[in-house]
């Protein structure tokens, strides 16, 4: 019996919950904000608006996305008219620990210390296609979105 509840006792203490949430902006690969949580039951969009609003950071969005953090622009100001036939939409991505989900934030129940990280990314519309998704815009700093 004292066995069994030690052994328990150390798997409950081996598998603790402490999950990170970095951000990193527009312009920069360095992150200006990062948290860990911990709990249970935690979705990526949790611990993401746990830590803007702990941290009191401007954002605009919710457990399920973010439209804008740190007054990144939105709608209409957020695209870039590159020719007549190119053009590059801005808006905020996640991945967690390295992989980019096809589900919202809301959807991602984390297991334990997962990385999420959130950056400022864009995809290219060109010829009537979209030629790439999820760049991170500190790989490109367009004047667009990175004045000088």
């Amino acid at each position: 019996m004292k066995i069994a509840l030690l052994i328990s006792l150390f798997i409950l203490s081996t598998s603790s919950f402490s999950a990170e949430v970095y951000f990193q902006g527009p312009c920069s690969e360095e992150s200006f904000l990062s948290a860990k949580n911990s709990g249970e039951n935690l979705t990526a969009g949790d611990i993401t608006i746990s830590a803007l609003e702990d941290s009191k950071t401007e954002y605009i969005g919710s457990v399920g996305g973010l439209n804008s953090i740190i007054g990144t622009p939105v709608g209409m100001e957020a695209i870039e008219v590159i020719s007549d036939t190119k053009m590059r939409a801005y808006g905020w991505c996640y991945e967690i620990d390295g992989f980019q989900p096809a589900a919202m934030p809301d959807e991602i129940i984390l297991q334990g210390s997962e990385v999420v990280r959130w950056f400022f990314a864009y995809s290219t519309y060109e010829a009537g296609q979209w030629m790439d998704y999820c760049v991170p815009s500190y790989e490109l700093k367009s004047p667009f979105i990175c004045p000088e």
